[in-house]
């Protein structure tokens, strides 16, 4: 008698589990997007140089656009490269608009996506995709460009400079629902 006791509640638990999977109900899981860019470089005069991120490229994006609940996190992936005598420092913006021209432009229409980061003459500076989260000052803002698939990510140095942010990727963490 015992042992039925304990069986019917499992049953039932199955029973309306099996249920509402057979109703289409909603599943969630969570999954990564990665997307890179490649190598980009900020060379001399031209302090900031635009990468865009277009999502609709990506298999990952392209699979479960449709079903995205929740953008969870953004992040970037790359290392900073300084092959110059003095130090350096770059911000990384974010902008829906991959036309901006001018530092004003940035300012208006530019969103922070990783402020400031130190890179010693000569050296490497790795931002991990943690070390991006944690930084990211505009989630909301970079969430919606996320949503719509395309971002353009500005690399502003704070000089003359010839660095390069070598492999370039966008990581993406979001909850898709089906």
């Amino acid at each position: 008698m015992r042992s039925s006791s304990v069986t019917r509640p499992g049953r039932a638990i199955g029973v309306v589990l099996l249920a509402l999977g057979l109703a289409g109900c909603i599943l969630s899981s969570t999954k990564v997007l990665t997307h890179s860019l490649g190598d980009l470089s900020i060379e001399g005069a031209n302090f900031f140089v635009p990468a865009t991120f277009v999502l609709s490229e990506n298999a990952t994006w392209r699979e479960h656009r449709n079903d995205i609940a929740r953008v969870d996190e953004v992040g970037v992936v790359t290392t900073v490269v300084n092959p110059t005598l003095v130090d350096a420092s770059i911000t990384l913006l974010v902008s829906e608009d991959p036309d901006l021209r001018n530092l004003r432009d940035l300012r208006d229409r530019a969103f922070p996506l990783f402020p400031e980061v130190r890179v010693p003459a000569g050296g490497r500076r790795a931002i991990s995709y943690d070390e991006s989260v944690d930084r990211l000052t505009s989630f909301d803002q970079v969430r919606t460009m996320v949503e719509d698939g395309t971002l353009t990510v500005y690399a502003v140095a704070d000089g003359f400079f010839n660095l390069t942010l070598e492999d370039l990727t966008l990581v993406v963490t979001f909850t898709v629902e089906r």
